[in-house]
């Protein structure tokens, strides 16, 4: 990810201060609701989902959801991970990924990462 060199406005939303400050994050942003993300609260740990939905299923043969969505999904749990060191809006530079296996209907998809490097323009996750 690299952080833009810009202040914080008044629609930046800092995603890791706070459940209610994801969810109207995620509210502006068209494709998020079409995904059907939501923010979930336990213990004080954030957690994003991406529920079931028909319109996701990219191979009806299996049913599996389509791996773009799931690509989407990472990138916007990864910005809420980096969110506390974002100095303002930011946009992902590189994202590679590998299926292990097709996301079915049931299955629970998470996404879990840490910072690895923090460095003047860029956030290594």
């Amino acid at each position: 990810m690299r952080q833009r060199a810009r202040e914080r406005n008044a629609n930046t939303i800092d995603c890791a201060a706070d459940p209610a400050s994801i969810a109207a994050a995620l509210a502006r942003i068209p494709y998020a609701g079409f995904l059907g993300l939501r923010p979930e609260v336990a213990d004080g740990q954030v957690t994003l989902i991406l529920p079931y939905s028909e319109h996701l299923i990219g191979n009806p043969l299996l049913p599996a959801l389509h791996g773009g969505a799931m690509m989407t999904f990472a990138d916007y749990c990864l910005f809420a991970l980096a969110s506390r060191e974002l100095a303002g809006p930011g946009i992902t530079v590189s994202f590679a990924c590998e299926f292990l296996d097709a996301g079915k209907v049931g299955d629970l998809i998470e996404c879990d990462g840490e910072m690895t490097r923090i460095g003047g323009s860029l956030i290594f996750l």
